[in-house]
């Protein structure tokens, strides 16, 4: 900037572009694949099994990549709580020790049970891909694989899956397990928290962005949840708006 007496017109000038909320949707929010949104209500809305179904298949296929937890306050519904990786989630649930259900099992010995045979109903589903052609006849689940195995592998409903199978298999193995009996209460210790109040002024919207370490940051007005933002492509876009104005000049 040329001048000492522009500088702030030309950072507030900065600021208008960067969080013009025309931006926002074409410039680091994320999408409806991207993130999934759980209210949780007062609390107890959703199973913590039901989660470990969805971060299980979330990090099976890459989508989504945030969770969104939102929950109710007193005077308010869909309040930003915080957000996690899938991959967080999953290892937050599978480090549980606590025994549940019918079986006493942890949720790490029910998703590892899951894993093992959605890997092998995946494997030989296809006789195809075992098998010549020529050779091929009537297919048989192979008799040395487990009992389970063969019940989902013999089952065209799991069986035509293929590794999508995993999460169904985990559902199932959940509620035959009697993991759902019992509400968890979540934990908020693995959540990231930061966000942006709309209200706020531009100056402090900005500093906010600056001076969070996380991926993504949520946008938030009045504590409801307006949408997750990637912080590196806001960060991006204020120097490429500062640079654009100093070559201008």
């Amino acid at each position: 900037m040329s001048a000492t007496g522009s500088a702030p017109f030309e950072t507030s000038r900065t600021l208008n572009s960067v969080l013009d909320p025309l931006h926002f949707p074409t410039s680091g929010l994320r999408t409806a694949s991207e993130i999934v949104l759980v209210d949780i209500k007062e609390g107890d809305a959703w199973w913590v099994s039901r989660l470990l179904v969805l971060a299980a298949g979330s990090v099976r296929t890459g989508v989504p990549r945030a969770i969104v937890f939102l929950g109710a306050t007193r005077n308010s519904h869909e309040c930003f709580f915080g957000w996690a990786p899938p991959g967080v989630v999953l290892r937050a649930l599978t480090e549980d020790n606590t025994s549940r259900g019918s079986g006493s099992l942890t949720y790490r010995a029910v998703y590892e049970m899951a894993v093992r045979i959605g890997k092998q109903v995946a494997l030989f589903a296809d006789p195809a891909a075992l098998v010549p052609a020529i050779l091929a006849g009537p297919w048989l689940a192979p008799q040395p694989l487990p009992p389970d195995v063969q019940t989902y592998l013999l089952n065209p409903s799991y069986a035509s899956l293929g590794e999508a199978a995993l999460e169904e298999i985990l559902m199932g193995l959940v509620s035959r397990n009697g993991l759902e009996n019992q509400p968890d209460n979540l934990s908020h210790r693995h959540l990231y928290t930061d966000s942006v109040d709309l209200d706020m002024s531009k100056e402090k919207q900005v500093a906010a962005f600056l001076s969070s370490e996380a991926p993504y940051v949520a946008l938030v007005r009045e504590k409801h949840f307006e949408g997750l933002v990637e912080r590196a492509t806001v960060e991006r876009l204020f120097i490429q708006q500062l640079c654009f104005q100093t070559q201008v000049e």
